[in-house]
């Protein structure tokens, strides 16, 4: 009677326990493997802004090179044209005296 339970149970066990683990086993590897797809596209969106970031980041502190050098040459332009104006002051000046002086 036992070897008849246990032949009962054995097959049983591979004719409905085998089969469902099975198909529950693949039903989990499916929806790992879906979730895993999609969480790789989510690192390759984040990626995307990351580089797109970077990108920008890049351009920004260009332009900021580009202005801080501009800043720098205004400063000198402005100097420089101090410099005329005190030049054309004095030429003036000069004028002025050698008018009065003839």
């Amino acid at each position: 009677m036992a070897d008849d339970l246990f032949a009962v149970l054995s097959r049983f066990h591979r004719e409905v326990v085998i089969p469902d683990l099975d198909s529950r086993v693949e039903s989990l590897r499916s929806e790992n493997a879906q979730l895993h797809r999609e969480v790789l596209s989510h690192f390759d969106q984040m990626y995307l802004r990351f580089n797109r970031l970077e990108g920008e980041y890049h351009a920004l502190s260009a332009a900021v090179a580009r202005l801080e050098a501009r800043g720098s040459s205004a400063d000198g332009f402005q100097s420089a044209l101090q410099q005329l104006q005190a030049q054309v002051k004095e030429l003036q000046d000069r004028l002025s005296r050698l008018e009065s002086e003839a």
